[in-house]
């Protein structure tokens, strides 16, 4: 049998001869179907020994691979995209095997894992394609767009499986994203513009390129997908990049969270994902994402990856699939590894870390590294350098501002300068960079001349805080007034420094300038220097407060937390101060006074994750009455929190959502007032204003959507918790008078 590879390009000159000489060997001949090249394309391929045709383009990928598979003559085909190629290059050896195997076997084809490349070279995604297939009528392309290979039968491939081979895939590196999702998004509307009715797959991909560009008509084409349900159904059924659907969606909704109900999208994309896939790997993995993006309850997050991966240690492995689900999953590790060190709990935290390092090919996070090094706090700095180099295998590119930054917070200077110098030799370094070394060094004078001299090559805001550093650690108040006109907006803290006044609390906006000039102060000059800094604000305990506990959680530094002599009150804190301080409190052990402020802050109606989050670590880690007292807290402000949330989320949205039964409301339309106040008496009353102004505002939009049942259960919890009471009566008689309870409604309307 012949084994004819086939290509349709148009200006690939840059990509058709890596990809041709990759075949070139196993196959009997070349075909290049060109669409229009105005480049070498044509002769590059020709002098390859590339027959080469000319196909009139008629905006339709499918109708230009059909018409390149008329044109060959082999009995086995190779289809590849100029920009992919097979790695290694296929050999006669290969030849040999793949004619075998189609010669004795009565299968279609042979799934090749195509493996996308991101802009630095590393593996983004895998997904398995049928890039060799038997030369069939049966077997043709469909799509204008996005074409794909089918039985026309409507039969399942017959494969061969993965073979051993790979394909390698450039078209989504950097900027080419961008130039491919413009072309695609370009010949859809096109399509729309002309009339033709789009498939669900073309709506898809219309969200997914708008996504890839940035375009909020992203969240246009996903609502159209939410709010058509059979459509998804059958586009899950049949497309092979269904689960992608699934994580784009989570993905854009996350970016467009106050447009969009979260209620929706759980009933929609994760409800549905289980129903339609429930032993799909993937799917485990969607409602793990979806907590973490919007519903981000440490303690049930943690719970639900713990049953996925005793799922998945029980899962046979797969021969082959895609691995659009393995996407999400180094930030879930990431967040688990987080959680786990926030529970004091390193050796869990160190085992997440590392499956978040190697659960997919992309490079890790910055705040991974971070993870990794805090887990290993106190182990020798040799040992912390093998372990980083074998999880994190960092390249000078790869070494970033943000991790030397780590280095710096851990205090590991050793760790620092070997990671410094690979980046000095890398040459991607920059110069405030370099000279920060001359600081560590003790030569902070020197520092502060060179970066003079080298200003115009530096960032002004790296210059700043370079300079900044160096005029305090060189410690010398006459240097400073020599140079103090280079100091910008450093200028009025350097000099209070020297003069050893105090500040009035400065701008929480630029709170990094602050935060970062003490990391920098101490790691280079020691505590004693970054304390005579901090002294500036001794008049702005919030502020101070602040700045230090930012410096020890990022150091881990929780045995000097404790030395510290910290306020009785903390009151008098700011709700950022407070917060920030009750993690540490957590962090060191602190549990009770945590849980004491976690209280205060919800009696000031303040309602987030990170407080439901603290909650749950003491209710973990906590002993006695402490424990007791912090697992019915956390029991509470859970169901406040998820209420107040979905609320929000439908005021904000417009979407809501009935949940009364038939029954409930024809419970409703008979009640007396009797039976109405005793009903009434059996809410709880709600104290908190912002509360109370949300169901109000729930109310009035259950009302404008007809969903009466809904409004009254609000309405009743607005009455007994006396607000405003007049309001609420009318707007109970209006909902029983719609419920055709014209008796009570009558009832309530004198009663208001």
């Amino acid at each position: 049998m012949k084994i004819s590879a086939l290509w349709i390009v148009k200006n690939e000159e840059e990509n058709i001869e890596s990809t041709i000489r990759s075949v070139a060997d196993a196959a009997d001949e070349l075909i290049v179907v060109d669409t229009g090249s105005i480049d070498n394309t044509v002769s590059i391929a020709e002098s390859l020994g590339a027959k080469v045709v000319n196909f009139e383009w008629i905006n339709d990928f499918s109708a230009a691979r059909n018409f390149a598979l008329d044109c060959a003559t082999g009995g086995i085909v190779v289809f590849l995209d100029a920009d992919e190629w097979f790695e290694p290059a296929l050999a006669k050896p290969d030849k040999e095997q793949i004619v075998k195997m189609f010669s004795e076997g009565d299968a279609d084809v042979v799934h090749i894992p195509v493996r996308s490349l991101d802009e630095g070279g590393n593996i983004s995604t895998s997904v398995p394609l049928p890039r060799i297939f038997r030369k069939s009528d049966n077997l043709r392309y469909v799509n204008n767009i996005h074409e794909k290979l089918i039985r026309m039968d409507g039969l399942h491939f017959k494969t061969f499986g993965a073979g051993k081979w790979e394909i390698l895939h450039s078209g989504y590196a950097g900027k080419k994203l961008e130039a491919k999702s413009k072309r695609n998004l370009e010949f859809l509307e096109t399509l729309k513009a002309e009339g033709e009715e789009l498939s669900t797959l073309d709506t898809f991909y219309l969200m997914r390129e708008n996504y890839h560009l940035g375009n909020k008509e992203a969240l246009t084409y996903l609502n159209e997908l939410l709010r058509s349900k059979n459509k998804i159904t059958k586009f899950v059924r049949e497309s092979t990049i269904s689960t992608l659907y699934f994580f784009l969606a989570l993905n854009i909704a996350y970016a467009a969270r106050n447009e969009i109900s979260r209620k929706e999208l759980s009933l929609n994309v994760v409800e549905h994902m289980k129903k339609l896939l429930p032993d799909y790997p993937g799917t485990a993995i969607a409602e793990l994402y979806y907590m973490l993006l919007f519903a981000r309850d440490e303690r049930k997050f943690m719970a639900a990856l713990g049953e996925y991966e005793k799922a998945e240690a029980k899962r046979p492995a797969a021969d082959m699939q895609d691995d659009y689900y393995k996407l999400p999953l180094q930030r879930i590790y990431t967040v688990a590894a987080e959680a786990a060190l926030s529970r004091g709990n390193k050796q869990a935290a160190m085992e997440y870390a590392i499956k978040a390092a190697t659960c997919h090919t992309s490079k890790p996070k910055d705040d991974l590294s971070h993870i990794f090094l805090k887990a290993v706090k106190g182990a020798n700095e040799a040992e912390i350098i093998l372990l980083l180099n074998k999880v994190l295998p960092l390249t000078g590119d790869d070494i970033s501002e943000d991790f030397l930054g780590g280095l710096m917070y851990e205090n590991l200077k050793n760790v620092y300068l070997y990671f410094f110098k690979k980046q000095y030799d890398a040459g991607v370094m920059t110069k405030a960079r370099f000279l920060y070394l001359k600081i560590l060094n003790g030569d902070a004078k020197g520092a502060a001349e060179t970066a003079l001299e080298n200003r115009a090559e530096m960032k002004e805001d790296d210059f700043g805080e370079l300079f900044f550093c160096a005029i305090i650690c060189a410690g010398d108040h006459e240097f400073f007034r020599k140079n103090e006109e280079h100091l910008g907006r450093y200028r009025e803290i350097a000099e209070a420094y020297f003069e050893n006044r105090t500040l009035t609390e400065p701008n929480l906006e630029n709170i990094t300038i602050y935060v970062n000039g003490y990391r920098n102060i101490v790691f280079a000059a020691g505590s004693e220097v970054g304390e005579r800094f901090l002294s500036l604000f001794s008049g702005s305990p919030s502020f101070r407060l602040i700045v230090k506990c930012n410096y020890y959680m990022g150091g881990a530094l929780y045995d000097e937390f404790l030395t510290e002599e910290w306020y009785s009150d903390e009151s008098g804190l700011s709700l950022r101060a407070q917060q920030m301080f009750s993690r540490c409190c957590i962090l060191s052990g602190q549990y009770a006074r945590a849980l004491s402020m976690f209280k205060t802050m919800y009696g000031q109606n303040q309602m987030d994750y990170d407080i439901l989050n603290g909650i749950s670590v003491i209710a973990e880690n906590a002993e006695s009455s402490v424990k007791e007292d912090a697992q019915s807290f956390y029991i509470e402000y859970s169901a406040v929190l998820e209420e107040i949330t979905d609320l929000m989320d439908m005021v904000n949205t417009g979407i809501a959502f009935d949940e009364f039964t038939k029954k409930e409301q024809r419970a409703l339309s008979a009640l007396s007032i009797k039976d109405f106040k005793q009903e009434m008496f059996k809410s709880d009353v709600v104290t908190s204003a912002p509360l109370l102004d949300i169901y109000m505002a729930s109310a009035e939009l259950y009302m404008e959507k007809g969903m009466y049942g809904m409004a009254e259960r609000y309405l009743r919890r607005l009455l007994v918790s006396g607000y405003k009471t007049q309001e609420t009566y009318a707007r109970l008689s209006e909902v029983y008078g719609k419920l055709g309870n014209a008796a009570l409604a009558g009832e309530l309307a004198k009663s208001g």
